[in-house]
């Protein structure tokens, strides 16, 4: 009775595949985004030239 304590929390789950996303991994999820319409070509051309540095 006096020993009881309330159970902790589940830690949150990391996301699948290791975490931050590999620098092959992100233009193809920008590109994916784009065909789902959830980016305009705008968009897409500004995120892409951010991942490639230009």
């Amino acid at each position: 009775m006096f020993g009881w304590r309330p159970r902790a929390p589940d830690p949150i789950a990391p996301p699948t595949g290791g975490g931050t996303p590999s620098i092959t991994d992100q233009p193809a999820r920008l590109g994916e985004l784009a065909q789902q319409g959830l980016l305009t070509s705008e968009e897409f051309a500004a995120a892409k030239a951010r991942l490639l540095g230009s």
